[in-house]
């Protein structure tokens, strides 16, 4: 018997089948797992740009809110974690800002002057179910942020454009109100009385505790003196009953003495024809009045929707209150009543025409119990302002006035402060009651009576008054001022910190380095 195989073509078919098989299934789940690797590979990319696109969107964000103030900028140090939150955002800590299937938050803040490092970190999608979160990419920003210029037009306890006449009898000096209120005993003499064009003439017996600059000539011709520097462009005459000088006098020009005999012991502090220069800028509305007075007016009067009689002037027997802005018709008249303004919740009064306030009329700025209000008012005049003697415009502590003034300025009432005629708001002092008027006419501004005045009055296009013997806190800048009467200027320091108007860019923000920082996972 032979042993042989069997060669007919259905002995081989079974084995075929089976071989086949296994290829197919060996190369299917090759295919399966390739197919698996690039779905998997194609979620992680997807994941990976979402979390890229988070963390540059997150930058964009804090950089602008830096960039507008509505994120605040913190003392130096690092801030990581849940101290992000002080910059005055919660929603920058993480878990952060959900934006689509992508989130992005801060991780850390580094501070140092006017500079910032911050790390923001995006987060993608799930690559995948089960998986604790998508794909992670950080990217750090270095930011400097910009500087504003204010200006700052109450540096001095009289400026005027065009001259100064002291003819009266008043006291000029100085205090800080930051170290408490003013007090003759401990006054100071840090009182600049400054001209930027013209002279000044002191014909009585005025006295100043400060400094003394003119971009002209000095003459004296009565028994006024100057307990501080001299210094003119011009020439110096000095009168027979002058005191002599107390600190160093150096004139541009001649200086013309009464006689051989005048303060012989002191002539060594006096120089003539020295190297005096003109100021470096003699710009006098440095604020430009018409700009921060009559514009700004014409935009509040945009906004007005209805108004309502300002006819005050019968009596009442009750005080009237105002909880929200208010435009009067027709000017604002106060006799025998008491009006009361909320600051919490009034920021604009809107006068169309005069502000006149009676003797027996009171005006009263009450300070805001509002959390968070600036208690800052703005009152708008498109006329006079006349405050009648015995009439009190009070602006209590913790709120501040600002009067824009288109027409003429007449104070012979009590227009006082509870507090100093500077006020602190987040480290920057302002003036707590401000005039400006835009008045271009002649004798614009009077400021008389026998009461204490609060105030910093910028009025450089007329000439700026002060008659009485009332006491005048604050700072004036005037066209050409007049002291008349026999008060005192008390100039409060604090004011020539003052920001006033509006900002003009010192330095520019810009963002120093914007990159990826490769920690990936």
């Amino acid at each position: 018997m032979r042993n042989h195989l069997d060669s007919s073509p259905g002995g081989y078919a079974l084995p075929m089948v089976i071989v086949l098989l296994l290829v197919g299934t060996l190369g299917g789940a090759a295919v399966a797992s390739v197919a698996f690797h690039q779905a998997r590979g194609a979620g992680a990319l997807h994941s990976s740009v979402i979390a890229l696109h988070m963390a540059e969107s997150g930058a964009a964000y804090v950089v602008n809110g830096l960039a507008s103030g509505e994120i605040a900028w913190p003392a130096d140090g690092t801030y990581a974690g849940a101290d992000v939150a002080l910059l005055g955002d919660a929603s920058l800590v993480a878990p952060g800002h959900a934006h689509g299937s992508g989130r992005w938050w801060v991780d850390s803040v580094t501070v140092s002057g006017d500079q910032a490092r911050i790390w923001i970190t995006g987060e993608g999608p799930t690559a995948r179910a089960g998986q604790a979160g998508g794909s992670r990419r950080t990217v750090e920003i270095e930011y400097a942020r910009g500087t504003a210029a204010y200006a700052m037009p109450f540096g001095d306890a009289v400026r005027a454009c065009n001259g100064i006449h002291l003819k009266g009898s008043a006291t000029i000096d100085s205090y800080d109100s930051r170290s408490g209120p003013y007090n003759a005993a401990s006054a100071r003499a840090n009182a600049t009385v400054t001209t930027l064009n013209g002279d000044i003439t002191l014909p009585g017996n005025t006295k100043i505790r400060g400094n003394v600059y003119v971009n002209g000539n000095l003459t004296y011709d009565g028994s006024g003196s100057v307990f501080g520097e001299v210094i003119t462009v011009g020439d110096i005459t000095f009168g027979g009953g002058t005191p002599c000088p107390t600190h160093n006098v150096r004139a541009g020009g001649t200086v013309h003495f009464p006689g051989s005999w005048w303060c012989t012991g002191q002539r060594g502090l006096i120089v003539q024809n020295a190297n005096v220069p003109p100021p470096p800028d003699t710009t006098c509305d440095i604020l430009n009045v018409y700009d921060y007075v009559d514009a700004q007016l014409a935009t509040a009067r945009t906004g007005i929707s209805s108004y309502q009689s300002g006819n005050y002037s019968g009596w009442l027997g009750y005080p009237v209150e105002f909880n929200q802005n208010v435009a009067f018709q027709s000017g604002l008249s106060v006799g025998p009543n008491d009006l009361v303004f909320d600051a919490g919740t009034v920021d604009q009064i809107f006068v169309d025409g005069d502000l006149r306030l009676g003797s027996s009329g009171t005006i009263r700025i009450r300070a805001p119990s509002t959390p968070g209000s600036s208690g800052h008012v703005r009152i708008f005049v498109d006329g006079d302002m006349v405050l009648n003697g015995g009439a009190k415009f009070i602006v209590e502590d913790g709120a501040s006035v600002e009067f824009l003034v288109t027409g003429k300025v007449d104070i012979a009432g009590g227009l006082t402060n509870d507090a100093a005629p500077t006020i602190v708001t987040n480290d920057q002092p302002k003036p707590s009651i401000a005039i400006y008027t835009s008045f271009s006419g002649a004798d614009g501004v009077r400021l008389g009576g026998s009461v204490t005045m609060f105030a910093s009055v910028y009025a450089p296009n007329t000439k700026v008054t002060t008659t009485g013997s009332g006491e005048f806190h604050g700072s004036i800048v005037g066209g050409y001022v007049s002291i008349e009467g026999s008060g005192a200027i008390h100039f409060d320091e604090a004011l020539a910190d003052a920001q006033v108007g509006k900002s003009t860019v010192a330095t520019q923000s810009k963002v120093l380095v914007w990159t990826e920082l490769l920690r990936r996972s």
